[in-house]
C-alpha cells in the first residue's frame, strides 16, 4: 500500500500505523522500521509513520511525549453513533485549555495530534512538533471552532441545494 501512493501522484502523504489505527494517536510512542519503496511494503510492525513523496518513501518515529502530549488508552478515544460524535467534536475545538497537560479529554489530544498530522503533510509546518503548536494555537484562538461551523453551514447548504434540485 505505501508504495502505491507514490503511483497516484501524491505530492506528500504520512501512512501511518499506530497502535491497530489508521491515525496518529496518543496512546504511545510511535515508531518504525525501516522502510524504501523496495521493500515491497512488507509488514513494517505495530507503530509505523511512513512520509511519501514521488522520489522516496522515508520513515519516522515520534512520541508524543515529545510534544507535550501525554498517553491515553483505546478506550478513551471510543466515539459512538454520529450525534454523538458530532458533540464531541465541537465539544473537542470548543475547549479553551492552554495545554495538552491539562486536560483529561482524550480526544482534544487526538484531534491536536491529526491536525499537526495534516498541517506538515500540507507543508504548512515543517514537522510534527510545529504542527502540534499550530493546532493548539488554532484551538485556543477559537479559529477551529470557526472553521467547523463554516464547515457546517456550508455541508448543510450543499444538502439543501441538492435535495431542491432533485424535486
Amino acid at each position: 500500500m505505501i508504495s502505491h501512493h507514490q503511483s497516484f501522484g501524491m505530492k506528500r502523504a504520512l501512512v501511518v500505523h499506530s497502535e491497530g489505527l489508521d491515525e496518529m494517536s496518543p496512546l504511545g510512542k510511535i515508531s518504525s522500521l525501516k522502510i524504501s519503496s523496495s521493500d515491497n511494503d512488507r509488514n513494517t510492525g505495530p507503530g509505523v509513520v511512513c512520509e511519501v513523496n514521488p522520489e522516496k518513501i522515508s520513515k519516522f518515529s515520534c512520541d508524543q511525549l515529545d510534544f507535550g502530549i501525554p498517553s491515553c488508552t483505546l478506550h478513551d478515544l471510543q466515539g459512538g453513533g454520529p450525534d454523538y460524535n458530532a458533540e464531541s467534536l465541537r465539544r473537542v475545538v470548543s475547549e479553551r485549555t492552554s495545554t495538552c497537560e491539562q486536560s483529561s479529554n482524550a480526544r482534544i489530544i487526538f484531534q491536536i495530534l491529526n491536525a499537526a498530522a495534516a498541517l506538515f503533510v500540507s507543508g504548512r509546518t515543517n514537522s510534527l512538533a510545529e504542527g502540534v503548536v499550530f493546532a493548539r494555537e488554532t484551538q485556543l484562538s477559537g479559529k477551529a471552532l470557526v472553521m467547523l461551523n463554516l464547515w457546517i453551514e456550508t455541508s448543510n447548504k450543499l444538502k439543501e441545494d441538492s435535495v431542491a434540485k432533485v424535486a
